[in-house]
């Protein structure tokens, strides 16, 4: 700014106006009065000058504010990159303990897979799983062996279409969804085989299903009916000995009565049964099913 008002005194200083003022420092006889100009040059310079430092005053004050107005904003900026820098912080350490929870319970429910897996294809049990629309879901190792079929060529099938023979109804599927109830159901073939088919409706699951549960209890059962069989024949021996017991006493009253009767000579026949005849007809009746 300074240059600027001294290079505009100059131009003045050298125009053709200021040559028409300086006539007024010269006296009668045309000389000029330096002193007076020096003066009026002083001052007009020390305003020029005052003028300067006004305005220099004003850039400043302006710069000054303007490098204030900059502080506080960076200040502010810094202040906010601190704070966005603790929310990272805090953002990324919530971030990293999500993580690991996360991974947490996916190797939770990766090993409860695996786990639920492994008991199902442990089970002894024939085990199928349905959907709403009777369609395989599960299909176990034992359902495996007794039916032939692979799990692979069956899951998603329809019960009927991948397991022909088995021999429940579309009937008492949907009643047992319908209820939401577990149903047993027994069947047998001619006395060869024996089935628990267990019906359990999926509860507490957005999947609607049902599970089959077939246990081959042909075993158990026929080791039943023999057991059944033994009480029963033990039961007639212990009927038959108590009825030869009840029946060999009177025989032997009688026998006793009889011998004694012939041989006293109340009843004289020839060829009398003596004593000894008489022991070994006890000793017969004695050996009967009753003697103890």
């Amino acid at each position: 700014m300074s240059h600027k008002l001294f290079a505009c005194w100059l131009l003045l200083l050298a125009s053709d106006g200021f040559a028409s003022i300086t006539d007024v420092f010269k006296d009668e006889d045309g000389h000029t009065k330096w002193q007076h100009l020096a003066n009026f040059s002083a001052g007009l310079l020390i305003t020029l000058l005052t003028i300067t430092l006004v305005f220099l005053a004003i850039s400043y004050r302006n710069a000054w504010r303007v490098n204030r107005e900059l502080t506080e904003i960076k200040k502010n900026l810094e202040e906010r990159v601190r704070e966005r820098t603790a929310n990272l912080a805090t953002t990324n350490s919530k971030l990293e303990a999500e993580i690991a929870e996360h991974l947490e319970t996916t190797q939770r429910l990766v090993a409860s897979e695996s786990y639920i897996k492994s008991i199902l294809d442990s089970m002894p049990l024939m085990l199928i799983g349905l959907n709403k629309e009777m369609a395989i879901t599960q299909w176990n190792p034992a359902a495996e062996k007794i039916t032939g079929a692979k799990s692979d060529m069956v899951l998603g099938k329809n019960l009927w279409e991948a397991y022909p023979t088995i021999t429940l109804t579309p009937e008492q599927l949907k009643e047992v969804l319908d209820s939401g109830s577990n149903r047993v159901i027994q069947h047998s073939q001619r006395g060869q085989y024996y089935f628990d088919i267990t019906l359990y409706a999926l509860q507490g699951n957005d999947e609607v299903g049902i599970v089959i549960l077939l246990d081959d209890v042909t075993k158990r059962v026929k080791t039943e009916n023999r057991m059944i069989e033994l009480d029963k024949m033990a039961s007639m021996g212990e009927l038959a000995a108590t009825m030869a017991q009840d029946i060999d006493t009177p025989l032997q009253r009688i026998s006793q009565s009889l011998g004694s009767s012939l041989c006293a000579g109340k009843i004289r026949r020839p060829g009398c049964i003596g004593t000894g005849a008489l022991q070994n007809t006890e000793a017969l009746l004695g050996d009967g099913p009753g003697k103890q």
